[in-house]
């Protein structure tokens, strides 16, 4: 099955939200010391992808803008399910 992770992304607020044609999943990670995308921006893009019918699954880690061993075995976690589907 088709899916996105995203890690340390945002979407930008004026981007039209498009409708989906499929629930497509989308792991949208997102650490909470990131510098770089808020916690606002991040809710932001989430309620944009559930609004254009994305199945969504939010997921915070407390470290900057990487990707950190918490994050890493969550995307496993996620993508083994997503196989299994």
């Amino acid at each position: 099955m088709a899916s996105v992770a995203a890690f340390a992304g945002a979407l930008p607020g004026d981007l039209a939200t498009p409708q989906a044609t499929a629930p497509l999943p989308v792991l949208a990670a997102h650490g909470r010391l990131d510098p770089l995308i808020s916690e606002q921006d991040i809710a932001l893009t989430r309620a944009m992808l559930a609004a254009a019918g994305r199945r969504v699954t939010p997921f915070d880690e407390g470290v900057p803008h990487v990707v950190g061993n918490a994050g890493r075995l969550r995307l496993q976690i996620w993508l083994a399910d997503r196989l299994a589907d």
